[in-house]
């Protein structure tokens, strides 16, 4: 029994390891939206990331784990734009929330 149990969590973790992934930026337009070290970071060897690299790592290793920012950033972005943008989307989801509050407490 316990070894079955522990194959289902394996497995649980496994599968749900993929929705815990940030989104990293891609194009040009990405990067505008984002801090300029975020581009130096994704560019290795560049003259901007020796820049950067000596501006954020004067107090320590910042600028080695800075890509969790970037992504964190980006990632939030992109679930904005998700965000409703006119009254009756925002009325929709409202309604929904609401009357399906049951749904989302555990």
């Amino acid at each position: 029994m316990l070894k079955k149990i522990t194959l289902f969590v394996f497995i649980s973790l496994l599968l749900n390891a993929t929705n815990s992934f940030a989104a990293w930026p891609h194009t040009e337009q990405d990067y505008s939206l984002l801090p300029p070290f975020c581009w130096a970071r994704s560019h290795p060897g560049s003259p901007e990331e020796q820049l950067w690299k000596k501006r954020l790592d004067s107090h320590g290793e910042g600028f080695v784990h800075v890509h969790h920012y970037c992504e964190a950033l980006h990632s939030l972005r992109l679930a904005q734009q998700m965000l409703p943008t006119n009254d009756d989307e925002k009325i929709t989801n409202n309604i929904f929330l609401t009357n399906n509050h049951e749904a989302f407490t555990f």
